[in-house]
């Protein structure tokens, strides 16, 4: 933990993984603010127009049932990034052995080992890193790899998200539910006795811990909206992913 507090999401091992600064610009990481609403006694008690329990029922029912789809299709894509001092997370964007990851996961430098779901473990090169914005992409000696298909579109707050990783660097396939909290947030990071900024980054309250940077966040159609880079150590529920199109970006430019 640093003097402000924060921590990145990142592994055991590391200077607490992804732990941040939080220096919320226009009102985040692994990233506040809310507002109500009042309205007048006969507008926010309608008699006629209260939801039947059954209709909360089904949505709660549909929505466990797309966490629990989501979070099976993507198991086989979800891998553990280790180092020689800590690990991270990372996820399989290409059927040929292109894998995302979060920066500071591998700053260190190093030999690289990526370990799938089922245990079995490749050695893996940098193919391209993107610093200022905590996004690398690794590449291991495979085919016919199962890949997670990058979202388009805008991320919208309140929208249901599900974050995976593996935390503490010892739980695969941690599979933790929030929202979208924020966007276009801007957080200081430090890692150890350096720190950086981030620009652009969503703020999610869905639960980042330590190991699970470079893990997918993702919608319930099962498509990855961010990378997850960093949380507040001095607060809860208050996490940072970046933007899917900083990594999409990264892999357009890269060959295997």
């Amino acid at each position: 933990m640093n003097e402000n507090g924060t921590h990145p999401p990142r592994a055991s091992g590391f200077v607490v993984a992804a732990v941040l600064s939080v220096a919320i610009a226009g009102g985040g990481i692994a990233g506040a603010g809310s507002a109500l609403l009042i309205g007048s006694a006969a507008a926010t008690h309608p008699s006629s127009t209260a939801a039947p329990v059954t209709t909360v029922a089904a949505t709660t029912l549909n929505l466990e049932q797309a966490v629990t789809s989501v979070s099976a299709k993507a198991a086989d894509s979800v891998v553990t990034v280790r180092m020689p001092s800590g690990s991270g997370s990372g996820f399989v964007v290409g059927s040929n052995g292109l894998i995302v990851t979060s920066a500071h996961v591998i700053a260190e430098g190093g030999t690289i080992t990526v370990v799938f779901a089922d245990g079995a473990t490749m050695p893996a090169t940098v193919v391209r890193t993107d610093a200022p914005h905590d996004v690398a992409l690794l590449s291991v000696h495979a085919t016919g790899l199962p890949a997670l298909p990058l979202a388009g579109g805008v991320v919208q707050i309140g929208q249901t998200v599900i974050a995976m990783g593996t935390a503490l660097g010892e739980f695969p396939n941690t599979v933790t539910v929030g929202v979208v909290s924020g966007l276009d947030r801007s957080i200081k990071v430090g890692v150890g006795r350096s720190t950086a900024s981030l620009a652009g980054v969503v703020q999610t309250d869905a639960a980042l811990n330590p190991g699970m940077s470079g893990g997918p966040l993702l919608n319930v159609a099962g498509q990855v909206v961010g990378v997850n880079t960093a949380v507040a150590g001095d607060a809860q529920g208050i996490g940072f992913a970046e933007p899917i199109n900083v990594a999409a970006a990264l892999v357009s430019r890269s060959t295997v």
